[in-house]
């Protein structure tokens, strides 16, 4: 079984990779991406006629291609779709639209998270039931703010009717420097680079076969699985992106890094496995779950992704670089708070990781 339909929030790459994949899969499907204002994607929606209907929508042409050399210096094996599209008013006032939102899938950068939920609450099917994926880095961090949020303006979630579903992938998706849109030429805004093939995990089932049916290798996830799941993406996040974008390298480096460095990725990762065992226990997860978020097995898995992933760029470095807020305080930041409020121990790697980075983004900005 399918959900009725989606929406996808933001041009983000892995957003427009996931709605261009499901376009191209199932081109009935009602899938639709939503797009803030003020940031040029007027002037680029395409308007189209429903034959069925006779009524106007916008759309957007996406095209995703593949690197087809180990340099990625080119790319091929692409394919392009037309996707509908909407601009979000940031007029809360405004007329309700003819759709409205039962799937949100949620791709943005986490700290634009909360505020591009706000721009779309007004739109949440509460009558029938809404569902919000969070798919971004630091989900869990994202998740309490979402959380917070629908307490603020529902009442709670359960007075919204508004579920929250985690989901991870490990798909690899960027748009280069001439395609950010920001200056000049906005003609290549929808055109992402898939430059790794990886697996996605979603709680919910019929989210799950719906990027199933679309090649996105989707598995539906239990609660405890997802949890596991989503501690190892944090430890790997947590040691890989703020070690990458200080020493400014690609993600191979930190497998010859010199002893200081492996001994904070150590501290790092060391920290992620005691507040994720005392988080395990707290949730009553099975033994084997626990075994998965011990010491030794999160830096074995943390070490394979850097080989994995040897000539990526985190997305931590590639924000220092573009001097754009980073992900930090829902990464290192957050294991330092639950570690600090909910579990009573100082995770003194990952504050110096915050501390660090926010040095280093204040001093080239």
């Amino acid at each position: 079984m399918l959900p009725p339909s989606l929406h996808v929030l933001g041009s983000g790459s892995i957003g427009i990779l996931f709605a261009a994949s499901i376009r191209r899969a199932l081109p009935t499907f009602p899938v639709t991406v939503l797009l803030r204002s003020g940031r040029g994607h007027e002037k680029i929606i395409r308007r189209k006629r429903c034959a069925s209907s006779g009524m106007e929508y916008g759309g957007i042409i996406a095209k995703v291609t593949r690197p087809n050399d180990e340099n990625e210096t080119t790319c091929s094996l692409g394919f392009s779709a037309d996707i509908p599209a909407e601009i979000i008013s940031s007029d809360q006032t405004a007329a309700t639209p003819a759709t409205m939102i039962q799937n949100l899938l949620v791709a943005t950068k986490a700290p634009d998270v909360a505020a591009a939920v706000s721009s779309v609450l007004q739109r949440m099917d509460t009558d029938n039931g809404s569902n919000i994926i969070i798919l971004s880095n630091g989900a869990m961090a994202v998740r309490d703010e979402l959380r917070a949020l629908l307490r603020k303006e529902g009442g709670g979630a359960s007075q919204l009717n508004t579920n929250i579903t985690l989901a991870s992938t490990t798909h690899g998706a960027y748009r280069t420097a001439s395609q950010d849109g920001d200056n000049g030429d906005r003609s290549n805004l929808y055109s992402v680079i898939h430059a790794g093939i990886g697996s996605t995990f979603v709680e919910s089932q019929p989210i799950a076969n719906l990027f199933e049916a679309a090649d996105l290798r989707a598995t539906h996830a239990g609660p405890d699985e997802m949890n596991v799941l989503l501690w190892k993406k944090l430890a790997t996040n947590c040691a890989i992106n703020p070690l990458t974008a200080l020493h400014r390298c690609a993600n191979g480096y930190l497998a010859n890094m010199d002893n200081e460095t492996n001994v904070t990725m150590n501290g790092i990762v060391k920290e992620v496995s005691r507040v994720a065992l005392l988080d395990a226990a707290d949730r009553g997860l099975s033994d084997e779950s626990i075994q998965e978020l011990q010491y030794e097995r999160l830096l074995s898995f943390v070490s394979r992704v850097i080989q994995d992933t040897a000539s990526n760029k985190s997305s931590m470095l590639q924000d220092v670089l573009a001097e754009r807020e980073t992900e930090i305080d829902y990464l290192n930041g957050f294991v330092a708070r639950v570690g600090r409020e909910r579990c009573g121990c100082e995770c003194t790697f990952n504050e110096e990781m915050v501390r660090r980075i926010k040095r280093l983004v204040g001093s080239v900005s």
